[in-house]
């Protein structure tokens, strides 16, 4: 093998037969000066086999990448009449040194810049011994075109992330995060799957995934401690720093997580996690805590992820924690609308998006669906009274009233979740109610699932709940309670019997 790691000899060395040094020299510095800088893609730098082919009379010149733990023929690089590409997982492990190799039948140029060479040139020239003053211009080459290669991958990525400010931190942040995905899926050398998972407090949860089973990877969670001390194993301090970790191999199936899928605790490992060759996960820091994780996976090839393929995933984790900042600011922007500021319940506008979410749902599933609607009775009297302050003390003791579990009968009806607008109607939870604040003295409480009987226990403990333990002036409540019915799509007679069945409570507390 012809030893192509040597220094530099001068280029007044012996030169190609029949070319002279200088003119050697000019040309390759003619044909670096039309290449270097004015490429937009790979494919426009295959002037360089050309050159090679034309200056050095061989029988052909092929372009290589390295993809999916293999060499991909460039068939745009094509120069002369290349034969095809004899090369295997030696001329791979080769090509990753750097250092050109000389086969019986041509020689693999490695195109390396700073990090390891994707790319290559096989020079098909069988038999061919090849001089120190052709290696040197052949360096020089490979040494231009790999710096090029890299230069156009750095312009890719960084447009890439203006496209993600641009488009994205706009738009919906569940859209932010797969593309995000895709993007470095398609950037990062060597990568071909990927996950994206958010920690909501609790657990590790994914939120977007490329090529990976979708089923999989939707019915799961992963604690705190198995993903920082089991899966990432790099320790709490590189955990902190947001350090990237590279895994191969053997080392994943053996530092593989135990998983949690509902409530349950699974000892072992998702299945897909066997497909994997080699992984790199960052870990997403924001405001000072690791929030999310981004994994980036290779299928077929152990050795995928070299520095520039850290490098680069790094920089997408910057742009999920950015992602992230934006979804959090947008999620209290959004509950501070959603939110009454002196009872901390649910507002009006919260109520109206919720209700349509409740309404589709008990159509999807035939659910009931029921409301009480409630005002504090003779709420002047009492401003009038005792003045301004003791009202928004009976407003904020009802507000923690309807915060707190409420017992009706044998059962226990608890607080339900905040939905959005965004999001799907939920299969109805009978033990589970929405309370609001309709606004002034008003509040409402959508009970999904539940009956109109189990309407008026809920009234009941509500009414009990209120009168008891707010010092001076008794909370006394009027509470109308309806039920949807079925010719009502839009809960419009639904809030006007609840409105009526009010009132009439009302009345029945003047007498």
């Amino acid at each position: 093998m012809t030893d192509f790691s040597s220094p530099l000899p001068h280029p007044s060395a012996a030169a190609p037969s029949g070319v002279s040094a200088e003119r050697l020299t000019a040309s390759l510095a003619e044909v670096l000066t039309e290449l270097m800088g004015t490429s937009t893609g790979p494919a426009d730098l295959a002037g360089a086999a050309r050159w090679v082919h034309g200056t050095f009379g061989v029988a052909g010149v092929a372009g290589l990448q390295v993809r999916a733990g293999g060499l991909r023929r460039l068939r745009a690089w094509d120069a002369g009449t290349p034969q095809d590409v004899p090369l295997g997982l030696e001329d791979l492990a080769t090509l990753r040194t750097g250092t050109a190799a000389l086969r019986p039948d041509g020689l693999l140029l490695p195109l390396r810049g700073r990090y390891r060479a994707r790319y290559a040139l096989w020079i098909w020239a069988p038999g061919r011994a090849w001089t120190a003053a052709e290696q040197a211009p052949l360096r020089l080459l490979a040494l231009a075109v790999g710096s090029e290669l890299e230069r156009l991958q750095a312009d890719r990525h960084l447009h890439t992330l203006q496209a993600l400010h641009r488009d994205l931190l706009g738009g919906a942040h569940t859209l932010a995060y797969q593309e995000l995905l895709r993007h470095a899926i398609a950037t990062i050398p060597g990568a071909e799957t990927g996950s994206l998972a958010v920690f909501d407090g609790d657990c590790f949860r994914y939120v977007a995934s490329q090529t990976h089973d979708e089923e999989e990877l939707s019915q799961v969670s992963f604690r705190l401690e198995d993903s920082r001390d089991r899966w990432y194993g790099l320790g709490l301090e590189s955990w902190s720093r947001g350090v990237p970790r590279v895994a191969r191999g053997s080392a994943l199936v053996e530092q593989g997580q135990r998983y949690l899928q509902g409530d349950r605790l699974i000892e072992g490992n998702l299945a897909s996690l066997d497909t994997i060759q080699a992984n790199i996960t960052v870990p997403i820091l924001y405001a000072g805590q690791v929030t999310a994780l981004l994994n980036i996976d290779s299928l077929t090839d152990p050795d995928a992820f070299a520095d520039d393929s850290v490098d680069l995933a790094a920089s997408f984790g910057v742009q999920a924690s950015l992602i992230l900042h934006e979804v959090r600011l947008r999620e209290e922007i959004t509950a501070a609308a959603r939110t009454d500021d002196l009872t901390g319940l649910p507002n009006r506008r919260a109520f109206n998006e919720t209700l349509r979410l409740e309404l589709d749902a008990a159509r999807v599933h035939g659910a009931p669906l029921t409301l009480l609607l409630m005002d504090v009775h003779r709420f002047k009297r009492l401003n009038d009274t005792f003045g301004h302050a003791a009202g928004d003390e009976a407003l904020r003791h009802l507000g923690n009233v309807l915060s707190q579990p409420l017992a009706s009968g044998n059962r226990t009806w608890v607080p339900g979740h905040r939905r959005g607008a965004g999001d799907r109607p939920s299969h109805p939870a009978p033990d589970r109610y929405l309370a609001f604040r309709w606004g002034g003295d008003e509040f409402a409480v959508l009970l999904p699932g539940a009956t109109e009987a189990e309407g008026r226990l809920v009234r009941r403990s509500v009414q009990q709940a209120a009168a008891e333990g707010q010092p001076g002036e008794q909370v006394l409540l009027d509470v109308g309670v309806a039920t949807l019915e079925s010719d009502d799509p839009l809960g419009t007679a639904l809030l006007r019997l609840a409105d009526e069945r009010m009132y009439d409570d009302k009345r029945r507390h003047d007498q």
